[in-house]
Order: C-alpha cells, then structure tokens, then sequence
C-alpha cells in the first residue's frame, strides 16, 4: 500500500471536486489526513467523491475534515477504512448557507481514536 506521509504539514491531500476517487493509500501524520470542500456544481446531488480501502494514522488533528462555505455542495463518502491513533476520526464543519455538506461513511474501524466524530454547525 503507498504510503503518504504528512510529517508535520496541516493537509496530506485536499478534495475540491465530486470526481475524485481515492483508493488504498496510507495516510501517516499531518493534521489532517483528507481535507475536502466542493464548490457549488452543476452536478447531480447524488454526484460524490470516493475514499475507500485507505489507512489513517497518526493525524493530530482529525483523520478526514469535510467542510462546506456558503453554497458549496460539499459530499464525500469514505468507506472500508481503519483509523488510528488520532483524537478524531472525521472532523465536520458545516458552514452551508444554502449549500450542502455531506459525510456518508460506511464499514470504518477505529482504533485509539478519541472521538469517532465532531460536528461544527453555524451556516
């Protein structure tokens, strides 16, 4: 499995697009593993990006951050994933004002992972 390794940097792979899909990677250190914030597109709701068969570990932060400004229309789905050693697991901040943002995350073994999930709301 490649390895992507933080060190001490606040984002190993930022997502800005439904198209992405990312599969077995290992994510070590950094802050935030994945970071992803979709503008608003011309895309079908259903329309997501795709995490799937990856290893977290080590974040300081929180292994996978989504967020959503304004109109963004932020969706990612993370699927068949383990998460280690980091105080959360997936970080939401929801800041939509009339935009979306949704995390769909299925089949995710956690290990030493203080808090499965923190969610910011004030859009």
């Amino acid at each position: 499995m490649p390895i992507l390794a933080g060190g001490t940097q606040p984002t190993i792979l930022s997502i800005h697009t439904h198209l992405t899909v990312v599969s077995g990677f290992r994510f070590e250190n950094g802050a935030v593993a994945i970071d992803a914030i979709m503008p608003a597109a011309p895309v079908p709701i259903s329309a997501k990006a795709r995490v799937g068969n990856c290893e977290f570990e080590g974040q300081s932060t929180a292994g996978v951050q989504v967020r959503a400004l304004g109109t963004d229309r932020t969706n990612l789905m993370v699927h068949d994933s383990t998460m280690q050693n980091m105080p959360i697991g997936f970080l939401l901040d929801d800041q939509a004002v009339n935009g979306i943002m949704i995390s769909e995350n299925e089949r995710i073994t956690m290990d030493g992972v203080t808090l499965g999930c923190s969610v910011l709301e004030g859009g």
